[in-house]
């Protein structure tokens, strides 16, 4: 008789370091980019953006929507990264829209974007 073999639940830890190294990659191959851009002459806010993707954060709004994804049936993890990537962007996106408007002085263990560049009041 065969015995029904389901896949061990993934916990949180488990869909951080996986967003986290999808994370790394993108942020790596985005400073490359910029690092061959000649277009423009400063990337600042790029790289302040960037650094504030790659830094530590829960990664929670990322393991819902492959978590969501997975449990609509879908099977392909390309997309379940990609789609967690772009949410974990406008997490940040939102974090530093925040930062801003509250004139925060640090998230995520660095200094906030508008600080880093020099815009704080």
């Amino acid at each position: 008789m065969e015995t029904l073999n389901p896949p061990q639940p993934r916990t949180l830890a488990d869909y951080k370091e996986a967003i986290n190294s999808g994370i790394a990659l993108y942020v790596a191959g985005e400073r490359e980019r910029l690092a061959q851009d000649s277009h423009l002459e400063n990337h600042d806010a790029d790289r302040a953006f960037l650094g504030m993707l790659n830094a530590e954060g829960q990664r929670i709004r990322g393991a819902l929507t492959i978590v969501g994804y997975e449990m609509m049936g879908g099977e392909n993890s390309e997309i379940a990264s990609k789609s967690a990537l772009a949410m974990e962007m406008i997490q940040t996106d939102l974090v530093i829209q925040d930062d801003i408007h509250d004139n925060g002085e640090e998230r995520r263990g660095v200094d906030c974007v508008h600080r880093a560049l020099g815009l704080a009041p």
